[in-house]
């Protein structure tokens, strides 16, 4: 087995400039606490890393192997005054320097303070979200957790599972996102997580996890905008919440249900009718594929939408690519 220190991954307290996105091994959680990290891996396998930058909070996807990142007192001479969470997608972890439960796995997760030594053990190859945020922001709110801050959390603990579904909307999303909402949910459902209590509950549940919710509730949407039948109550089931409690989360948007469901679709067969590799499918066939069990429906909503009929917008498509 292999336990050298592993020289692909670079370990930094020097931050990354807000919106800063960075793929691949190097780069590694630029706004993090100094570590000596060992990679465990028998095969060789190198760790893959998507890291974002929003400011105040650092957050990063990894695919990992087995490895140990360990933060001793020589360490703490950088400084660094923060707070780190790992979300493990899937496989198991150990943890050194934390009272209580030591372990967690899929869906568990570990937080660590950069003041207090510690050791995290990844037993297997591993996905695992990371987020790394500055203490002081959010140390008046910290007064209100009873249970010590750096500790294991299990599997069903719910501002865990929001900000796991919150971060993966995050980093799905095409365009940017504002970051100074997103700094301030991701502390809100990290702060869910820890259990603050009181005003500051409500505080954190009214902002952070109401976001998150509705995040998500947008994500199962677009997701599921092809199956013909889907209804609230299907996404309201997945979630895990009623469906006058969806209805609410959408409000704020300004569009209901249905019209972000029929937006959905209508942007998938705009996309298929324009795609070089939907050529041979029939516009019904499209429609169906995105999601209408109506034709008549399909073809009056896309005219509204676009200004021309499904016909003619994969006409256009096909001269295109002709002249290119």
């Amino acid at each position: 087995m292999s336990a050298t220190p592993d020289s692909s991954i670079r370990v930094s307290s020097g931050p990354l400039p807000a919106g800063k996105v960075v793929r691949g091994r190097q780069g590694f959680m630029k706004l993090n606490m100094e570590l000596d990290v060992v990679n465990r891996s028998t095969d060789g396998r190198p760790v893959s890393v998507v890291a974002r930058s929003f400011g105040a909070v650092g957050a990063g996807f990894i695919d990992g192997t087995p490895s140990t990142f360990s933060r001793k007192p020589a360490h703490m001479a950088d400084g660094r005054d923060l707070i780190s969470i790992n979300i493990s997608c899937g496989g198991r972890f150990r943890v050194e320097g934390v009272r209580g439960l030591d372990r967690y796995e899929r869906h568990g997760a570990v937080i660590l303070e950069s003041r207090r030594p510690s050791s995290l053990h990844s037993l297997d190859d591993s996905q695992v979200w990371t987020i790394c945020m500055e203490r002081a922001p959010i140390e008046p709110l910290l007064a209100g957790v009873r249970e010590p801050v750096q500790r294991c959390v299990g599997g069903d603990n719910v501002g865990i599972r929001l900000l796991e579904g919150y971060l993966a909307t995050l980093f799905s999303l095409e365009q940017d996102c504002d970051l100074t909402l997103a700094t301030l949910h991701i502390r809100d459902l990290a702060l869910h997580a820890l259990g603050v209590r009181g005003d500051a509950q409500a505080l954190v549940r009214e902002r952070g996890v109401q976001a998150a919710r509705q995040s998500v509730a947008l994500a199962a949407i677009a997701s599921r905008a092809g199956e013909p039948g889907l209804g609230p109550t299907q996404v309201a089931g997945q979630l895990g919440i009623s469906e006058r409690y969806l209805h609410r989360l959408l409000e704020s948007t300004g569009r209901s249900f249905a019209q972000h469901l029929l937006d959905h679709r209508l942007e998938r067969a705009a996309t298929m009718l324009r795609a070089p590799d939907c050529t041979r499918l029939k516009i019904a066939e499209i429609a169906l594929r995105a999601g209408f069990s109506d034709i008549s429906h399909f073809n009056r909503s896309f005219r509204r939408r676009f200004g021309d009929t499904p016909h003619g917008v994969r006409v256009r498509a096909v001269r295109r690519q002709a002249c290119s």
